[in-house]
């Protein structure tokens, strides 16, 4: 009898180890916070579909690390020595890439940088979190391509939540994620109609690889 107490002692103990390592934050729509909403910057309107015309990568990810907070000096100011370039604070999150949605493949394992430290610039994710990033790489570092816009999370019961405000973007609030992808899929395939849309909103030369390809595609299809 105390052995199989101590058997079932150790299962309980094993569960609930496994349990907190596997928590999840749950996000509540009605409790969105968009810390980029604070910020100085000048920036274009968020727009869901020009993200897709941008974007790099599209992916399902884990982030797998606490973020840890660093600064570096900005780009833009060579003339003068590292030491007295103004300083760039950024949370920096290890990631594990679940799949690629969109573009081309990626590490398996690949390290985000997010502007401001854990409180600051944009809403940063949580370890534990299973989400949908839409990114750029940049010499080997991946970064969002708007911001919290970049940021969708699939919620335990797979449900989805936008981490920015704008309509375009909440529109997919509580969505499954097969649901989400096919949306987007759908909308690459008349990306090119989206193009017309947006034409004056964004120069064909930022056209990002994903767009570029579904409107080549088109395209020799025409020939």
């Amino acid at each position: 009898m105390k052995k199989w107490k101590g058997f079932l002692s150790s299962v309980l103990l094993i569960a609930v180890l496994f349990s907190s390592c596997n928590h999840q934050h749950v996000y509540d729509p009605t409790e969105r916070v968009v810390l980029s909403a604070n910020s100085s910057d000048v920036q274009m309107a968020p727009n869901f579909d020009l993200n897709l015309l941008v974007v790099e990568t599209i992916a399902e990810v884990a982030i797998v690390s606490d973020g840890e907070v660093h600064t570096r000096p900005m780009w833009g100011f060579d003339e003068y020595p590292p030491e007295e370039r103004p300083k760039l604070t950024y949370t920096e999150f290890e990631v594990s890439v679940k799949e690629v949605w969109q573009g081309e493949s990626i590490p398996q394992n690949i390290t985000l940088h997010i502007l401001g430290d854990l409180d600051t610039e944009v809403t940063k994710p949580q370890k534990g979190d299973q989400l949908v990033l839409f990114l750029k790489c940049v010499d080997g570092i991946y970064y969002l391509i708007d911001y919290e816009y970049s940021i969708f999370a699939i919620n335990p019961g797979d449900t989805m939540y936008a981490f920015g405000d704008r309509e375009s973007f909440i529109c997919y609030d509580n969505d499954s994620s097969s649901a989400f992808r096919e949306a987007i899929q759908e909308k690459y395939n008349h990306i090119g109609s989206i193009y017309e849309k947006l034409g004056d909103k964004i120069s064909k030369s930022s056209i990002g690889p994903i767009a570029e390809t579904y409107m080549n595609s088109v395209s020799s299809d025409d020939i």
